[in-house]
Formats: C-alpha cells, sequence, structure tokens
C-alpha cells in the first residue's frame, strides 16, 4: 500500500526499464513519511491528496496506520497534503480506540431512482435508440430497485439481461417499440435472477454460467435443474437455521412447550435441579 501510493505521487510507473522496480522500498509508516518529504521537496511541494476507497479495510492493518493517515499533515509537517477516507460504513464503525484525529465527515446521499437510469443509459450499445434501452433500464429497475439499491449490482443486472431481451427483435418476432412482448420473453430470467440477489446464494456471474449451463443441458435433453441446482449452496445463515433445526429435532415432543410457550405451566421441581 505505501509504495503504491508513493509510486502515484511521484509519477513513477513501475516498467521493463526500472526493472518493475517501485519508487522506493517502504513497508512502515516511519520510511513512508520520510519518502513523502522527499517527493514534496523533489516537485517543489505542491498540493496533494490521498484518495482511500473503502478505507474499512484499514482496520485490518496495524493499530497504528489508521491514526497516522488521519494525522499525515502533522507527521509530515512542512507538506502540504491531505487524506480523504472514502467508506460506506460511519466512521464509529472502524475508529481505533486512540490516536485517530476526528475527521471531517462529509455524507453523499444514495442515488435516487432516476439518476440511477440516467447513469445507465451511459452504457447504451450505439446500435440502439435511447427510448428503446430507457425502456429496457426501467423495466429492470422495476424488478430489482426494490431488493437492492447497490449501483454495481444494478448495472451488471442491466448489462446481464440485455442480450436476452433482445433476442425477439433479432429473430424478427417483436419490434423495438412492442414493450409487452419483450417483457414476456424476459420476465421469467429476471425473476430467477432476482431470486439470488434476494438470498445472496449465487453472485451474478455465477448466476450467468448456471444460465448456460441450463440451456447446454436443454438442448442435448439432460435435467437442467440436476445441473445447476447442485452448484447452489445455501445461504450463510440459512446453514445455521439448518443445524439447529436438525438438533432440536432430537428434542422430546414434550419439552416444545416448555421451550417456546411463555405461560407452559408449573414445572415439577425433581432433587437434581435442587441440588
Amino acid at each position: 500500500m505505501f509504495e503504491t501510493i508513493l509510486n502515484h505521487l511521484s509519477h513513477h510507473v513501475p516498467s521493463v526499464s526500472n526493472n518493475y522496480t517501485s519508487y522506493a522500498s517502504c513497508d512502515n509508516m516511519g520510511d513512508f513519511v520520510h519518502h513523502l518529504r522527499v517527493i514534496s521537496l523533489e516537485k517543489g511541494n505542491p498540493r496533494m491528496a490521498i484518495v482511500m476507497e473503502n478505507s474499512e479495510r484499514l482496520r485490518d492493518c496495524d493499530v497504528n496506520v489508521l491514526p497516522a493517515f488521519s494525522r499525515l499533515q502533522e507527521l509530515t509537517r512542512d507538506v502540504n497534503i491531505i487524506v480523504i477516507f472514502c467508506s460506506t460504513l460511519p466512521v464509529d464503525k472502524f475508529r481505533p480506540p486512540t490516536g485517530l484525529m476526528e475527521p471531517v465527515t462529509y455524507h453523499f446521499p444514495q442515488y435516487t431512482k432516476d439518476e440511477v437510469t440516467e447513469i445507465l443509459l451511459r452504457g447504451r450499445p450505439p446500435s440502439y435508440p435511447v427510448h428503446f434501452y430507457r425502456n429496457y433500464i426501467n423495466i429492470v429497475l422495476s424488478v430489482f430497485y426494490l431488493a437492492t439499491k447497490s449501483f454495481p449490482e444494478l448495472q451488471h443486472q442491466v448489462q446481464l439481461h440485455f442480450r436476452v431481451y433482445c433476442e425477439p427483435i433479432e429473430k424478427g418476432e417483436a419490434t423495438e417499440d412492442d414493450i409487452r412482448k419483450l417483457w414476456r420473453n424476459i420476465e421469467p430470467r429476471l425473476k430467477k435472477s432476482l431470486e439470488s440477489v434476494y438470498l445472496r446464494e449465487v453472485t451474478s456471474a455465477q448466476f450467468e454460467r448456471m444460465q448456460k449451463l441450463t440451456e447446454c443441458s436443454l438442448s442435448q435433453d439432460l435435467p437442467s435443474i440436476k445441473s445447476s441446482g447442485t452448484k447452489i449452496e445455501l445461504p450463510y445463515y440459512s446453514k445455521f437455521l439448518l443445524i439447529a433445526a436438525y438438533l432440536a429435532s432430537y428434542n422430546p415432543a414434550r419439552t416444545d412447550r416448555r421451550f417456546f410457550i411463555k405461560h407452559h405451566g408449573k414445572q415439577r421441581k425433581t432433587k437434581a435441579m435442587i441440588k
């Protein structure tokens, strides 16, 4: 991490000419601060910024890394530098016990549905008109938007199903304005994909591979359900629920009332319980 930052700030690019070496060998915060000062002097003390995406991952580093980055301006003294932490988590979720300078927090609101639509329109294939691709995006969002607000996931779903959405047009069975027929063609696939979004059983990429396996098995007259279903695992917490149900099945039926009903009546005290 330190060497990558130094490479960017110094505009150093590892290549064949330098034997793919970094700007400097650096594996601790002390050396990192020293090299920052050197770079600042070499560049004429410019204004520099370090943007750290997914900064909550710094929790997995040494305990002094996050506090040191938050106080980097103090440590480097005369270096004009700022550190920007980007995270989907509030700072309280990865605040170290001591040493962290209180950051200035800026909250960026989530994209609205209209904003998501406009951003997704930028990925429109040039061969299709804007209104056609907008209708397709609205169809996908009508299915997935309530299930997930994750833009990367929505973007992937839009890219994933577009080929199937266009199949009736390519076969001459529908036109670009025949929205109802196009919707009926893609509806089963969207609902099938929605199950993986809800349960997080498989990723979108895995779903695409499963669909290809299913199509191949259908063409060969093989049972498609077995070919794809055996590759799906239960969600993480469902496994614990299944194990708990299995263990609970060995409890005597008479104990269900005592375990799961608040007012289950009086219980006789035995000598073992008194002891």
